[in-house]
């Protein structure tokens, strides 16, 4: 990594490289304005995996569970059990109301 530093017109610290990179983009922004609404997109979607991967980073180590599923379709799951009376959501919180139900569905599966 370069250690010279300069300041980006955005009022970012970079390197260098960094700020030869941003230099570049800027250039062709604006040689093609359209182009600013897909990096829009692009940098929402990375922002939105920053953030879900930094909030699972605040979750302490003995409650960590490894869930190979996306944000969405643990959401869907869930408003499905809910749908079913098996469980409540609330803030930060799921309650089970029906654990027979739940752990046979579980072994069922």
């Amino acid at each position: 990594m370069c250690r010279t530093q300069s300041i980006t017109g955005a009022g970012f610290v970079a390197g260098e490289a960094e700020a030869d990179v941003f230099g570049t983009l800027h250039g062709l922004l604006r040689q093609h304005p359209e182009w600013w609404r897909h990096l829009a997109v692009a940098i929402g979607e990375y922002a939105d995996i920053a953030a879900n991967a930094s909030s699972d980073l605040m979750i302490p180590e003995n409650e960590r569970r490894v869930v190979n599923v996306s944000r969405n379709t643990l959401g869907t799951i869930l408003r499905s059990l809910q749908d079913a009376g098996l469980i409540s959501i609330g803030y930060g919180k799921i309650r089970p109301l029906q654990p027979e139900k739940l752990r046979a569905l579980v072994e069922s599966a």
